[in-house]
């Protein structure tokens, strides 16, 4: 993975040198020097001649390798092999495609033998008849494929957790974004052929697509206070346009503040999670590409089979990788190693702790007797009142029987 990665990004360097840095002032034959347009010359010969033949290697190899395993996925248009829908994929044939059109257009070539003004031969400028035809679609190609290759190297962020969890956050929020630039680009339309069907005696509203650009520089706060002004002589094109920012600025924009803020909410807990999970399916596609014979050279660099030592000259047991920190980062007050004497053989029984249950198991111990006391208590409590229900109606019985007596006696006295 940092193999490819590294060569990725020494031919984005060298791509950026040859098009963004070198090539200020190029374009006048008489201000670069020969130095200089030799230098540009052979970066660009380095990024047509090994760049874009390793780019179209590596998606010839994955498609062949999708092929012979039968990885295809089914689209609209037909079966594609699995490494074509990928984003990585995607942005790396986008790549290709640039630099195979920038190449069928790169000027130095079309101007190769260009005559200057004193009758002399120009080696490698890009001025000439048909280099001015081409240069403004060279640019084109030339700033989308420094994009691509920018994009391509956003893969590095999975060594920073913060990073990646922060890439994965907004390749989530982006649908909603996509929302409201269709929401966007439907109010554009529609906005756009009202106020053309009212034919009004403005220019910037003549046309649909001068009524969508003078519509979004509104949105995006471009329009000057005087056109604001100039429109107050049409009131009805006014109110159109009140509508129009009222509905997009204020409306969809907090529409869209609210959104990513309850879809940030929503994945705010498993970010770090997936930027883990990232993390390590990347590690898991780099093995496949791993030789045999390199990864028997990294285990035994990690020289499992040396036993670790818990401390100056106690040797523990092997099978784990040992890594040294500073004394106070750690402070135990305790052992926190058990050890027991005996025979180390898997058959005998394990010896009995002498300091009883862990914590876990007095934790569980004191919930039960808590748990017991309860019922003894809340069993107490309806014994009680059972007993103070029936005492009471003994009373109230006994009561009513020494009054019976008493009434029997008094009317055998009379």
């Amino acid at each position: 993975f940092l193999h490819r990665k590294s060569w990725l990004m020494l031919m984005m360097t060298v791509y950026t040198i040859s098009q963004a840095i070198l090539n200020s002032g190029l374009h006048d034959p008489a201000s670069p020097s020969l130095a200089k347009r030799t230098a540009v010359f052979l970066f660009r010969c380095f990024i047509y001649c090994i760049s874009l033949p390793s780019l179209v290697g590596v998606q010839v190899k994955q498609c062949m390798q999708d092929i012979r395993k039968n990885d295809f996925v089914r689209l609209q248009i037909g079966r594609v092999p699995s490494c074509l829908v990928e984003a990585n994929a995607i942005v790396c044939m986008s790549l290709c495609v640039c630099l195979i059109v920038a190449l069928t257009c790169e000027p130095i070539l079309h101007c190769f033998g260009a005559v200057g003004p004193d009758g002399n031969k120009l080696l490698f400028v890009d001025r000439c008849e048909v280099g001015d035809q081409l240069l403004e679609l060279y640019g084109t190609f030339s700033m989308c494929g420094l994009l691509c290759y920018y994009a391509l190297i956003l893969d590095l962020c999975v060594f920073s957790n913060t990073v990646s969890a922060f890439m994965l956050v907004f390749g989530r929020v982006l649908s909603e974004l996509w929302l409201c630039v269709t929401f966007l680009a439907f109010m554009l339309l529609a906005f756009a052929t009202s106020t053309v069907a009212l034919k009004p005696q403005d220019s910037d509203f003549d046309t649909i697509p001068a009524s969508c650009l003078m519509l979004l520089r509104m949105f995006l706060g471009m329009a000057s206070c005087e056109f604001f002004e100039h429109l107050h002589t049409f009131p009805v094109l006014f109110s159109a346009v009140v509508v129009f920012v009222f509905l997009t600025t204020v409306c969809m924009v907090n529409v869209l503040i609210a959104q990513l803020a309850c879809a940030y909410r929503q994945i705010f807990g498993d970010m770090v999670g997936l930027a883990r999970l990232k993390r390590g399916s990347v590690c898991v596609l780099s093995m496949s590409s791993v030789s045999q014979a390199r990864w028997e050279c990294f285990v035994r660099s990690l020289r499992l089979d040396t036993p670790c030592e818990f401390g100056e000259g106690d040797v523990g047991m092997p099978g784990a990788v040992q890594t040294a920190e500073p004394a106070g980062v750690n402070v135990t007050t305790a052992d926190m190693i058990r050890r027991f004497g005996g025979s180390t053989s898997a058959a005998a029984q394990w010896p009995e702790e002498e300091n009883g249950a862990d914590a876990e198991d007095r934790f569980e111990k004191l919930e039960r007797l808590v748990e017991k006391a309860m019922k003894r208590m809340s069993g107490k409590k309806r014994g009680g009142g059972g007993s103070g229900i029936g005492s009471s109606t003994g009373f109230s019985g006994l009561s009513a029987s020494q009054s019976d007596s008493g009434s029997a006696m008094g009317s055998g006295t009379d």
